[in-house]
């Protein structure tokens, strides 16, 4: 939230002690974000070993070239030297002098992974946001909303079984 809250501290009158979320999002990103007293599910859908694809709405400060493009899709060399995995999706929504605006799906999560993706093109991220995780979609849901799934409904809309 705006003061700077984690999100377990955002669910009100939750008498379960131990929760975990499914991916994180720094202070700067909105979006999807699952939470689960599964902590084993959580480790399954955290490793970039089971490949959970995670969806990002983009905006970026400048136009990208389409060498920027390709190597974002290919696979981007982080400022630490790691070289992020090919992109699940990639999808150009505007990509005008002062209107970028990009859909993209990756299967890790390293951290800041999105914003260092687009930094090492020398591009800013104004705005980021993640609208899906496997098959669960953001719809419909505003910021400080959550919807309650049942486990079955979890596991199927991650694709995994237990």
């Amino acid at each position: 939230d705006e003061r700077g809250k984690e999100v377990i501290s955002l669910i009100n009158n939750y008498k379960e002690r131990n929760l975990f979320t499914i991916g994180r999002l720094d202070v700067q990103t909105t979006g999807l974000i699952i939470v689960t007293t599964d902590g084993e599910l959580s480790n399954i859908v955290n490793s970039p070993k089971f490949k959970i694809p995670k969806t990002y709405l983009v905006w970026v400060d400048k136009k990208l070239s389409k060498d920027m493009i390709l190597g974002l899709q290919l696979g981007t060399e982080l400022d630490d030297g790691y070289v992020t995995k090919k992109t699940k999706k990639f999808k150009i929504i505007y990509n005008d002098d002062n209107k970028v605006m990009v859909k993209i799906t990756i299967t890790e999560g390293k951290k800041n992974q999105i914003r260092r993706m687009f930094e090492a093109y020398d591009r800013k991220v104004i705005n980021l946001k993640r609208v899906q995780v496997g098959n669960h979609v953001l719809e419909g849901i505003d910021v400080g909303q959550s919807k309650r799934l049942s486990q079955q409904e979890m596991l199927n809309g991650l694709g995994v079984t237990k």
